[in-house]
């Protein structure tokens, strides 16, 4: 019929679920993987809301940029826009470590900023991180810089 085009499968550009299952890294892997995740968040420390950009997120916390340290094992109130949900993660983190922005890391380049590692978050948020990393995972292994010791080799330096 006019105007009217036919689907044509492309076999070879679709992948199989076993396919897509076999790029996710064993559990281990996973639990220390980290992903590029830029976007603005709320933090609240110490009773005082702020702005701040969240550079990666993993199953076990995130990297936030901010420029002045926090006390050690400080509690943050993390409030974060996941794509898909209308309502954004909110966890409650510990200070897990700084970086100043003088202090360079021997696998990446970061600004000066503070690791936040998960306390208190609910399970959907949990398994929402949890399908961003999979999802990042399921791209072409070539994409996946972040944990460059992922699968052959090993972690260098002080990566935290």
């Amino acid at each position: 019929m006019a105007g009217r085009r036919e689907r044509v499968e492309r076999p070879e550009l679709t992948d199989s679920a076993a396919d897509r299952e076999d790029r996710l890294p064993p559990e281990s892997e996973l639990q220390k993987l980290r992903i590029p995740f830029v976007r603005k968040a709320g933090l609240t420390i110490g009773g005082a809301e702020q702005e701040a950009f969240v550079l990666d997120i993993g199953l076990k916390g995130v990297f936030v940029e901010h420029e002045e340290p926090l006390p050690a094992g400080a509690e943050v109130l993390l409030r974060l826009p996941l794509p898909g949900r209308e309502i954004p993660l909110t966890a409650t983190c510990r200070l897990a470590w700084w970086k100043p922005a003088e202090k360079s890391l021997e696998t990446k380049s970061l600004p000066a900023g503070v690791g936040l590692e998960f306390q208190d978050i609910s399970e959907t948020d949990q398994a929402h991180v949890r399908g961003l990393l999979e999802e990042y995972c399921r791209q072409d292994p070539q994409a996946r810089h972040f944990l460059r010791h992922w699968p052959d080799t090993k972690r260098l330096g002080d990566d935290p």
